[in-house]
């Protein structure tokens, strides 16, 4: 009897997750997509130093102030309303050319977090680029506070 009964139960878990509704109850089913607001971007640090590839989350302007000097001229982003918004910066550390690319692709609201896919750009091996060292960074603006979790797409550019 039990034999029976544990093929019944497995047969509807398995319909359960093949129909889609179990992810549903764990909250991992976008609520929404975000927009975002791209504050700053830019190739090269202002200060000339290069840096490591990071993805950085600021939630104060005391420590986006901190930051903000190594990319952009101080002051340059200012007017978040760090109660509601937060900021997130997003650089491929230094690059020995040009050609190299980061951005914000998509920015969608779950119940617990924010899932934000950031794409990388990296030029193909016949690709024509700056011989100059290279820092593409990207400021971005998101309208709430909930958790950040970043996830990465990557593109080689095909150049003949």
């Amino acid at each position: 009897m039990f034999g029976s009964m544990k093929n019944i139960g497995l047969a509807g878990f398995i319909s359960l997750v093949l129909s889609g509704c179990l992810p549903f109850a764990d909250g991992s089913t976008p609520l929404e997509e975000l927009s975002f607001t791209v504050l700053a971007f830019g190739q090269f640090p202002v200060t000339g130093i290069y840096g490591n590839k990071k993805l950085e989350v600021f939630r104060e302007q005391s420590a986006l102030d901190a930051i903000v000097p190594a990319y952009l001229q101080p002051g340059a982003i200012s007017g978040v309303d760090f109660s509601s918004e937060q900021v997130f910066l997003a650089t491929l550390g230094q690059r020995n050319s040009g050609g190299f690319e980061v951005a914000t692709q998509a920015v969608k609201e779950f119940t617990t977090h924010i899932l934000v896919t950031v794409h990388i750009t990296v030029p193909g091996p016949n690709c024509i680029v700056d011989t100059a060292l290279s820092e593409p960074f990207e400021f971005v603006l998101i309208n709430s506070r909930k958790e950040l979790i970043f996830s990465e797409t990557y593109q080689q550019q095909a150049c003949n």
